[in-house]
Parts: structure tokens; sequence; C-alpha cells
């Protein structure tokens, strides 16, 4: 009984979720298909050399010349990644410094991601969760909200992920937004940079530059992840704990009332 129960639910969760699990689903079809052809191309190591090879091959075999191809090439590719998890975000950053230079490849690349996320969370439907929105009011009360929003934003996680704060968790728009606000033209900063100083000639300065990039590329999202997700966890465990004996009864009757 208890089983069914939870697997309704579940099912249920999965049908008012749908755009999430669309988006995840097709991300990780590309990643399969799509990604496996590309990442044994892109550099692990923080050769600077590698990294600038790898950008101009790309861009040859591209063949895109036109600056206005290349622009609607690069915003149909961020499109794509940003909404619908397809992989290798930082490289189609890196070819907008590449192919737009430092500035307008700056202003573009950050305009055309914060309205992508500003869409995506104003039109979700809040569906408050208690035990989120407790989590929520604690963080709010110490006041460090925003500061766990902004780590949110620059972790690895989604944005149909993240945005999860704003449907269940009593968390504005803006104050999501104005998170990724910052992070956005911060971290995009770095790797249109970085393609801007690939573009320039290969001197040592600028292939230090890069490999500094790349590295803070690497280490801060990764850090930002490991420790939203632990925090995550932990949060899961507490609850998990203390879940009641009674609580599968409780589920069915919000189960029943549901399908009433």
């Amino acid at each position: 009984m208890g089983f069914d129960i939870k697997t309704n639910m579940t099912i249920n969760a999965m049908r008012s979720m749908w755009c999430i699990c669309l988006s995840v689903l097709t991300g990780l079809l590309v990643s399969c298909i799509w990604g496996a052809q590309i990442d044994k191309h892109v550099p692990r190591e923080l050769n600077a050399t590698k990294w600038k090879s790898v950008i101009v091959s790309i861009s040859d075999k591209l063949q895109i010349s036109n600056q206005l191809h290349q622009i609607t090439f690069l915003l149909i590719l961020h499109f794509l990644q940003v909404l619908m998890c397809f992989p290798f975000m930082h490289v189609t950053k890196i070819l907008y410094g590449y192919w737009l230079g430092l500035l307008y490849g700056w202003i573009l690349c950050c305009s055309w991601e914060l309205m992508l996320i500003f869409v995506y969370i104003v039109l979700i439907q809040p569906k408050p969760n208690a035990d989120i929105e407790n989590v929520i009011d604690k963080l709010r009360q110490q006041g460090v909200l925003w500061f766990e929003l902004i780590l949110l934003a620059m972790s690895s996680i989604p944005l149909q992920i993240d945005a999860c704060v704003v449907e269940f968790g009593n968390v504005s728009v803006w104050e999501v937004w104005t998170a990724n606000f910052v992070v956005t033209c911060i971290m995009s900063l770095k790797n249109v940079y970085c393609g801007y100083l690939l573009s320039q000639s290969a001197s040592l300065v600028n292939m230090t530059l890069v490999t500094c990039l790349i590295a803070f590329s690497t280490i801060v999202p990764t850090m930002a992840t490991v420790y939203i997700s632990s925090k995550t966890l932990y949060k899961c465990f507490k609850h998990y704990q203390s879940q009641r004996p009674d609580d599968l009864v409780h589920d069915k009757l919000l189960l029943d009332s549901d399908q009433e």
C-alpha cells in the first residue's frame, strides 16, 4: 500500500513538472549522443595552447564567417544550453569572446542568458512546500539567503533545479534573478575574456591568463556544487529522520483528496 501511494505521488509530481523532466532528459540524451563525440576533443587540463587549438578547430569546422550567422548560432546554442541542459556552455561563452570580442561578446552573452532565466522563472507557478519554506525562512532570518542563492546560481546545478526555490520555497523572482545577474555577469566575463585572449596573439602573458581563467572556471563551480549538494543532502537526511510512522497515512489522505 505504502509503495503504491509513493508511486502515484511520484507520477503526479512528474506530470506537474513535465518541463523539468523534459529538459533534463533532453540534456542527458544529447550528452550521450552529441556530447560524447565532442567531449573527447575538449581539453580537461589547463593547457592554454590546447584550448586555443580546440577553439580554432571548432571555428574552422563550423565555417561561420558572417557575424550575423555567428550571433544566430551562439544565441540558439546558448538557448538550448540554458533551457534544455545541452552541455558545454563554457565553450559557447568562449566562442562569444573569440568571435565577437570582449565587450560586445560579454554584453550579448549576459543579456541573452539573463533574459532566458527571467522568462523561465517568471512563468513558474508557486506551489509552496512547508519543509522547503522552513529552510528558506531560516536562511532569510539569518540574513544569508541571497548569498546561498548566489552559490546556487554559481554551481553546476541546472536552472530547472535552481528554480525550484521559486516554485516550492517562497523565494521571489527578484531574489533569484538578481543572484543570477551577479553570477552571470562575473562568470560569463571570465569565459568571454578567455575567448578574446585566445583570438589574440599566443603570448606568454595571454596564455598564462587563459590558464588562470580555466582553472577558476573549474574550481569555483565545483566548490559551489559540493557546498549546495552537501547542504541539500543533509537537509533531506534530517527530514527523513523526522518522518513519523503515520506519514504514509497522511500521504494517502492527500492523494485521495487530490483524486476527488
